[in-house]
């Protein structure tokens, strides 16, 4: 392990709260496996003092910082340059300062659809996605999956007039995206159904799912659920017990995390340090 002196740089995330986060695991076990010298720590920022703590982190020369819950809108105010998938996403979870230059970027997109890639082989050009959410984090997720060629995005949301807002915000897609209105038309061959809501997560929610008790998977289908606590939510269970392929949540938060490591130190991490980075983490209770 690298020891922090006057060269370690410092990297971490705001948030609030921040506490449970695992992203500072993942990424000091990112920046020991590939020789980085710096250090990451979580800043809890209430709203009221993020453009004050935005300024002081930027002000005493931190290079990179992660955005998370609430402020991935807000934060929008203090960056000069916005990626692709931030601009249609609206939000950001990933600043890098680069020469002055405040950058905005929105990993989850990328870290979704790599997650994919990675777990299942293949991404979702020439698909039929089947997404339960219109939220923040559904929003990157349907721009991910719309960028690599969904050919088909539908959109089953309890509240219909948000998942309408989704559709409508992203016009250059909008005849790929299908509203589902009812139950009724649930598409049950989709090749790929993701959950986004919070529908079975740890707590009141837990043993619960999304999808109607009815609902038929099938063995070519790949079912994700974002969520990774528990780290096989019931919905998860149904499908693998049909046959279907899964994934948890554990997975797109590893591939934002790495995608916004290579950005800040310009880098590409190897599938041998990948495999290095997850042996520990997987160690640690990070089951990707």
């Amino acid at each position: 392990m690298t020891r922090i002196n006057g060269a370690t740089k410092l990297y971490g995330l705001i948030g609030h709260p921040v506490k449970h986060s695992l992203s500072p695991l993942i990424q000091n076990t990112l920046s020991i496996v590939m020789g980085i010298n710096s250090v990451y720590l979580c800043f809890d920022v209430s709203p009221e003092q993020l453009e004050e703590k935005v300024k002081n982190l930027i002000g005493v020369g931190v290079e990179g910082f992660n955005v998370t819950m609430p402020h991935k809108e807000e934060v929008i105010k203090y960056i000069d340059e916005m990626s692709e998938s931030a601009l249609y996403v609206d939000a950001v979870n990933t600043v890098f300062v680069d020469k002055g230059i405040v950058k905005g970027f929105n990993t989850d997109c990328d870290g979704f659809v790599r997650s994919l890639k990675e777990s299942f082989g293949c991404g979702v050009k020439g698909d039929s996605v089947l997404m339960l959410g219109a939220g923040g984090a559904a929003k990157a997720i349907a721009v991910g999956l719309l960028q690599d060629g969904c050919k088909k995005l539908y959109i089953k949301n309890r509240t219909l007039k948000r998942a309408y807002d989704l559709k409508e915000s992203l016009p250059i897609y909008a005849d790929r995206i299908e509203v589902l209105e009812n139950e009724k038309h649930i598409h049950e061959d989709v090749d790929v159904i993701v959950n986004t809501t919070s529908v079975g997560m740890h707590g009141a929610l837990e043993g619960k799912s999304p999808l109607p008790e009815s609902f038929r998977f099938n063995t070519n289908q790949r079912v994700v659920d974002i969520i990774y606590s528990p780290s096989e939510t019931l919905l998860l269970k149904q499908a693998r017990g049909k046959g279907a392929s899964t994934l948890n949540g554990y997975s797109m938060l590893f591939w934002q995390a790495v995608i916004a490591f290579e950005i800040w130190n310009d880098v590409k991490v190897g599938k041998n340090e990948l495999d290095k980075i997850l042996k520990i983490l997987r160690e640690n209770g990070v089951l990707i």
